[in-house]
């Protein structure tokens, strides 16, 4: 049995941290689900209730592209990619340079950096795919 009444008791602070340490993430998990769903489920009623009203539900539908008219995809890939790229140069950097103590400085620093360039360079290549996009098509 995980849960005994004696590991709530005042001073049994390590039974307690360990019984935390595991319902904690559990409970978060749930509660975020449950936010998830939750809005999910108030976004179809608001939409139901405007089809239901003749109103054109389309304003309101999931927007999958961002201002600059890029894929979502295409954002979050870059940026992961340039996440990695940041972390891998960090890494390269620590252990080449022998540091011994403060190595977070650097890999906050690469990430940020790295991850910044990742999603410039999806900007980009967006503003590349919508004008190729528009050559294409004629529109203007």
């Amino acid at each position: 049995m995980i849960f005994h009444p004696h590991l709530l008791e005042i001073g049994n602070n390590e039974s307690f941290v360990a019984v935390l340490g595991i319902l904690l993430p559990i409970i978060i998990t749930i509660a975020t689900l449950f936010l998830i769903f939750g809005l999910e489920y108030l976004r179809f009623k608001d939409r139901q209730a405007m089809l239901e009203k003749g109103l054109d539900p389309g304003p309101f539908r999931n927007k999958l592209k961002p201002v600059n008219g890029a894929p979502i995809g295409i954002t979050i890939a870059m940026g992961l990619i340039g996440f990695g790229i940041g972390l891998l140069i960090a890494f390269y950097l620590t252990n080449t340079l022998n540091f011994k103590e403060d190595t977070d400085p650097i890999y906050f620093g690469c990430i940020g950096i790295f991850g910044g360039l990742g999603l410039l360079s999806s900007y980009f290549l967006s503003q590349k795919l919508v004008s190729n996009t528009e050559k294409i098509t004629g529109d203007n």
